[in-house]
C-alpha cells in the first residue's frame, strides 16, 4: 500500500506513514492514534511467535482504502483507488 512502517522498540509501537496520514498503534493498547487523533480499536495489535499482527481493517481503512469480505470464498479484499490488493 505504499506505506513506510517504523518500530520503535523502547514503546513497542508501530507507526505507518502514507503521504499525509500517520498512524500509530502500540501492542496491547486498544486505542490508537490517526493523525494524533485517538481512534479505539475493536482488538489491540499484538505480538504472536514473533510477528506483530494488527487490525488489518482498522490499517487500510485509515489510509483510504475499502475492506470487504466474500463469505463465499472466505476471502478479504482491499481496494484502493489504483490498486486491488
Amino acid at each position: 500500500m505504499g506505506t513506510s512502517i517504523e518500530w520503535v522498540e523502547s514503546t513497542s509501537t508501530l507507526v505507518a506513514r502514507k503521504e499525509d496520514t500517520t498512524i500509530q498503534l502500540t501492542i496491547g493498547q486498544l486505542e490508537a492514534l490517526v493523525n494524533k487523533e485517538t481512534v479505539i480499536l475493536d482488538s489491540a495489535p499484538i505480538i504472536r511467535n514473533g510477528n506483530t499482527l494488527v487490525p488489518l481493517r482498522f490499517i487500510s481503512e485509515s489510509l483510504g482504502a475499502h475492506v470487504s469480505w466474500e463469505d463465499e470464498s472466505k476471502t478479504v479484499k482491499i481496494t484502493t483507488d489504483t490498486t486491488r490488493l
